[in-house]
């Protein structure tokens, strides 16, 4: 039997695709400028700012297309700077699914800056 799905895995993005179609896409990497002009803009998600213990200091939404822009803000100089060394951003395929996780993360984590 000949297998219909195309199974694709990229270790160091965790991005999974069946059929050319991205189910999950998550990132971990220093919150420097240049990782977040890397970042995809293509779907909203979650990102997680943390210090360098791993201790959650902000988790917010970055619309479709905003992504790079929300995410510079937070720098140092921006409107909203929060302190932090890493970041983890996780993309949704929609706004409601992103507000659900971000939702659960305040509530058990209850970041410093939130």
């Amino acid at each position: 039997m000949e297998n219909k799905f195309r199974k694709a895995v990229c270790p160091l993005a965790g991005i999974i695709i069946f059929r050319e179609r991205i189910y999950l896409t998550k990132f971990n990497v220093r919150f420097s400028k240049k990782a977040i002009k890397e970042l995809p803009n293509n779907k909203p998600g979650v990102y997680i700012i943390k210090n360098n213990c791993g201790t959650n200091m902000f988790a917010g939404i970055a619309k479709r297309g905003q992504v790079q822009e929300t995410l510079h803000n937070h720098f140092y100089g921006g409107d909203n700077y929060i302190p932090g060394a890493w970041l983890k951003f996780e993309q949704f395929n929609n706004l409601t699914d992103s507000n659900e996780k971000l939702k659960a993360i305040l509530e058990t984590e209850r970041p410093k800056y939130n």
